[in-house]
Formats: C-alpha cells, sequence, structure tokens
C-alpha cells in the first residue's frame, strides 16, 4: 500500500513499512478544454460541488477509504505543480 500511513480496519503493510520510501495517492480531477466560457466553468463547479455534498458521495468515501481532498482554483494547480515534480523525480530514480 503506497498510501503514508495505514488505512484503519485494512491489515496491510505500507511500502515504507517495507523498506521503501514511497507515498503515492490514487486521485481523480475533472479538467475541461481550453475555452470554455466563465459560465461553463460555474456549471461545472457547482455540479462538483452539488455532488460531493450529496450523502451517495460520502458513502463512497468511506467505503472505499478515500481521503476527500477537494481542490479548486490556484489551491489545484499549487498540488498539479508539486505532484509533476515529486512523480518526476521517483521515475528518475527508479529509472
Amino acid at each position: 500500500m503506497a498510501a503514508p500511513q495505514r488505512l484503519d480496519g485494512v491489515d496491510i503493510p505500507t511500502l515504507t513499512e517495507q523498506g521503501y520510501e514511497v507515498d503515492l495517492a490514487n486521485w481523480r480531477a475533472l479538467v475541461a478544454p481550453p475555452g470554455i466560457t466563465d459560465e461553463e466553468f460555474a456549471e461545472l463547479r457547482t455540479l462538483i460541488e452539488e455532488t460531493i455534498a450529496t450523502p451517495e458521495w460520502q458513502d463512497a468515501v468511506d467505503r472505499n477509504k478515500w481521503a476527500d481532498v477537494y481542490l479548486t482554483g490556484e489551491e489545484f494547480d499549487e498540488f498539479m505543480v508539486t505532484e509533476q515534480e515529486r512523480i518526476g523525480v521517483l521515475v528518475k530514480e527508479i529509472g
């Protein structure tokens, strides 16, 4: 398991516990093509916010033991830059 620590209720050692300094997350993003209008962007954001506010979404998060992290704007941009740099270093290390 590539999580930084064990998940509650899952008896599987992490890669770090097994001697591999690897911490990877499985994340998802919704992206749109360049050139969408501000109105289209706002509509997409509203749809996402309405979806993640549902009990069904929370059930999926709990059932799958996901870390519920919702990022937008500059926060998401910074995350993407950091992830690209971090994964790039990892890829170089493993050859």
